[in-house]
């Protein structure tokens, strides 16, 4: 039986920020790096059980204008600081690079989160 859900996958978290959230919040952003690890991981159970995967992608980037909510969803893995137009890579950019790069284990910033082995 083959399992075809979609070819390409994308995934998003949004990150609520308000006037009182600071950069180091935003950065330390562990919330999402769950996400992404679950989705993975789930995403994984899928090939396995026969889904034909061919690509995933992490919305977004950078964080962004969405249209709806102006600047105050964060849902890029880089933090952009738009008055000055920095960019910052967010825990969970170092998370995701860590994971797409194969290593076996990988050590989360925050002791919130667990250890993730990639199989």
């Amino acid at each position: 039986m083959d399992l075809l859900i979609s070819l390409f996958y994308l995934s998003g978290y949004a990150q609520i920020a308000n006037i009182s959230t600071t950069t180091e919040e935003i950065i330390n952003d562990t919330e999402r790096s769950t996400y992404i690890r679950d989705y993975l991981t789930y995403l994984s159970f899928a090939i396995r059980k026969g889904a034909d995967v061919r690509g995933y992608f992490v919305w977004s980037l950078m964080d962004n204008f969405e249209w709806i909510s102006g600047y105050t969803v964060k849902y890029g893995l880089c933090h952009v600081n738009f008055k000055s137009l920095k960019r910052t890579p967010k825990l969970s950019a170092k998370w995701y690079s860590k994971f797409i790069k194969g290593y076996e284990q990988i050590e989360m910033a925050s002791e919130d989160l667990p250890k993730y082995m990639v199989s």
